[in-house]
C-alpha cells in the first residue's frame, strides 16, 4: 500500500469505518489498486443521493462501463463508485454524468490515481 492509499484509508477510518474496510478490500483484491497497465486513470467518486430508496437511482448508472465497483454505505455519503477512465477529461465528464442524474444530489471526486 502506498503512502497516499494509507492516508486515504486512515481518513476513512476516522469518518466512516465500514467504508474503510470496503475500500481496503478493493485495494487488496482488485486491479484498481495498481493502475500498472498504464491504461487509464482510476478514481473513487463519492455520491450523495436526494431520493430514497436509492436503489432506483443506482440502477441508472450501475451498468456504466467505467464503473469497476460500487458500494452503498450509510452516513453523509451514500455510495462510492470506483471507476476507470482514459484520462482526466473523461473523469470530469463522468462526474458530470453522475451529477446530472435524477436522484443524485452531488457527485465528487474522492481520489484519483494514474
Amino acid at each position: 500500500m502506498t503512502d497516499d492509499e494509507g492516508t486515504f484509508l486512515s481518513l476513512l477510518v476516522r469518518v466512516e469505518p465500514a467504508t474503510a474496510y470496503q475500500v481496503s478490500k478493493i485495494y487488496a483484491d482488485s486491479t484498481v489498486r495498481t493502475g500498472d497497465d498504464g491504461d487509464g486513470l482510476n478514481a473513487i467518486i463519492s455520491l450523495v443521493f436526494s431520493e430514497r430508496p436509492c436503489h432506483p437511482v443506482v440502477k441508472n448508472f450501475r451498468s456504466w462501463p467505467e464503473i469497476l465497483h460500487y458500494y452503498s454505505v450509510t452516513g453523509p455519503v451514500h455510495g462510492y463508485a470506483l471507476v476507470k477512465v482514459r484520462d482526466a477529461e473523461a473523469l470530469a465528464e463522468l462526474v458530470e454524468r453522475f451529477s446530472g442524474l435524477t436522484g443524485v444530489a452531488s457527485a465528487s471526486l474522492t481520489r484519483a490515481r494514474p
